[in-house]
């Protein structure tokens, strides 16, 4: 059997942190790996893996991960500039791994693109 590939979604909220007491849970995130898990190549692939969605240290959080394959953000204006520092740190570490920004606050030209690659 082959080995799966590992797949991160990150979609942290604007108050969210260690010490926070309020946190949302990332729904769209959710909602994105359920419909995954319905198709078959998906499924025998990829591993899915804890979602991030505190707004913890970059290094830390990276640490933490097992060799992403790919990595997914929901893109919001408040997190934005974290899930920008976060990719990069994921590259510095992971330098095959796909990056994907997706989300509310991404625009329909290429410029976010290259602006931050």
């Amino acid at each position: 059997m082959p080995v799966k590939k590992n797949v991160y979604f990150v979609q942290v909220d604007v108050s969210s942190g260690k010490d926070s007491k309020v946190v949302y849970l990332p729904y769209t995130s959710g909602v994105i790996i359920a419909n995954a898990f319905a198709d078959e190549q998906v499924d025998t692939t990829y591993k899915f893996k804890e979602f991030i969605f505190l707004r913890s240290n970059v290094e830390e959080t990276v640490a933490e991960m097992e060799n992403p394959a790919v990595v997914g953000f929901s893109n919001y204006v408040w997190n934005t500039e974290y899930h920008l520092a976060l990719a990069s740190e994921i590259k510095k570490r992971f330098p095959e791994c796909v990056t994907v920004f997706g989300g509310h606050n991404i625009p329909q030209s290429t410029a976010f693109l290259e602006e931050n690659t």
